[in-house]
């Protein structure tokens, strides 16, 4: 029982940090006036520990629209996302 609240625990400070990280990013990006690239990949953190990846979401509502959903991942040890934010993005070019 001991071992699997203490995984739990390691898991949520890991999850808490990855926000953090997702928090501090995008605060970058926006100080720099950079925007959100829609796909991109790379580390943050002191000690690269973590690593974040953008996408572009595809969905019927945004096809139909303007507009980009992209997605920002941050993952730790292992590919899952320990935390995940959607932006709305600037508008798309749209053929004709």
């Amino acid at each position: 029982m001991f071992s699997r609240r203490s995984r739990q625990r390691a898991m949520s400070a890991d999850r808490l940090r990855a926000v953090e990280a997702c928090d501090q990013l995008l605060a970058q990006w926006q100080m720099d006036g950079r925007p959100v690239p829609p796909h991109a990949t790379g580390t943050i953190g002191a000690d690269g520990r973590f690593r974040w990846s953008t996408g572009v979401v595809r969905t019927e509502w945004v096809e139909k629209e303007p507009v980009r959903v992209i997605r920002l991942d941050i993952a730790g040890e292992t590919d899952e996302p320990l935390a995940s934010v959607e932006l709305l993005a600037g508008p798309r070019r749209v053929s004709p």
